[in-house]
Formats: C-alpha cells, sequence, structure tokens
C-alpha cells in the first residue's frame, strides 16, 4: 500500500494556515499597539533565564533543523517525507522571517506569539504524519521504525516547546 498523503501535506493548505496565523499576528500586534492587549514589549531576563534561553535555542537548533535535515537528506528519494520536510522546512523559514520581520514592525514580545503558533502548526503537522507513515510500505521496516522514531521526538520537543514558552515568558508578557 503507497504512503497517502492526505490535504494536511499539499502547499495550499500550508499556505492557507500561514495566512491565517499571520493574520492573527498582525491582531495581536496591532491591539497590543493601541494598549487593548495587557502585553509587555519587552523582555527583562535574569541572568538563570538568559542562560536557559540559550540552551532551549541550542536544543531547538538540533531537534528542530538538524535532526529533521539529517532524515530529510537520508530518507530524500522517499517523495511523501520529501513533501512533509519540504512543507517542515517551509513553516520554519516563514517562522523565523516572521519573527524578524515583526520584532522590528511591532514589539519585541510578538516573537512568542510568532513562536508559539508556528510551534502549533509543527505539532499538527508531525501529529499527521506520524498517523501516515504507519501505512507506508515503502520504507523497509527499520527505515520506517527510525522514521517514526524521529518523528516522534521532533513532536516531544515542539510539545515541549511550548510548555517552556508559558513557564518562561508567562510572567514576562503581562
Amino acid at each position: 500500500m503507497q504512503f497517502l498523503i492526505d490535504s494536511t501535506f499539499s502547499w495550499e493548505i500550508t499556505l492557507a494556515v500561514i495566512a491565517l496565523t499571520t493574520l492573527v499576528i498582525f491582531l495581536a500586534g496591532r491591539l497590543e499597539l493601541q494598549g487593548a492587549a495587557p502585553i509587555k514589549q519587552y523582555f527583562n531576563y535574569s541572568e538563570s533565564e538568559y542562560k536557559l534561553l540559550k540552551i532551549w535555542l541550542a536544543l531547538a537548533t538540533v531537534f528542530g533543523i538538524v535532526l529533521p535535515a539529517l532524515t530529510f537528506l537520508i530518507f530524500f528519494q522517499v517523495s511523501e517525507l520529501r513533501l512533509f520536510f519540504s512543507l517542515y522546512f517551509f513553516v520554519v523559514f516563514v517562522q523565523l522571517l516572521s519573527e524578524y520581520i515583526l520584532s522590528r514592525l511591532f514589539f519585541q514580545t510578538i516573537v512568542v506569539t510568532v513562536g508559539s503558533l508556528y510551534t502549533a502548526l509543527r505539532i499538527w503537522q508531525l501529529w499527521s504524519v506520524q498517523k501516515l507513515m504507519v501505512i507506508n510500505t515503502e520504507l523497509s521496516m527499520g527505515s520506517l521504525r527510525f522514521v517514526i522514531a524521529v518523528l516522534w521526538v521532533m513532536l516531544l520537543f515542539w510539545l515541549s516547546n511550548i510548555i517552556v514558552n508559558f513557564v518562561i515568558y508567562r510572567k514576562k508578557l503581562v
């Protein structure tokens, strides 16, 4: 049985979700600039929070970029994985670009909103591909187990990222 890509993994759906996410981010930014949202505009990190943030960004680089990139390269010949990882990296690129532009357009702490929404999108992507990978017979059993393990590690990392975001930024933003 061929691995079936449902509508979750299309450029159209991904672009539509990105457009919706961008609209929500712009609304949050405008509300804050108008004083309608109780969000602080700047971070004030303690020494220990700054160290934790540096460690967390290093982990995000490993589990969010390096591990998926290696898996993408190893299984590049599998069209379904190539599509999934292309969409995944496109979302990462759009997130980083959005954080860069919007933190200058609005205020520094908008990166938390951007990161949280795009992390939710990545979680949705990873959860959806997990369910679909189970029926992939194009890969050997060992390769399939490896890919599923990598996807689970990525999913668990991004789930923990949401938790860490709320723990770190809960008191910083309001």
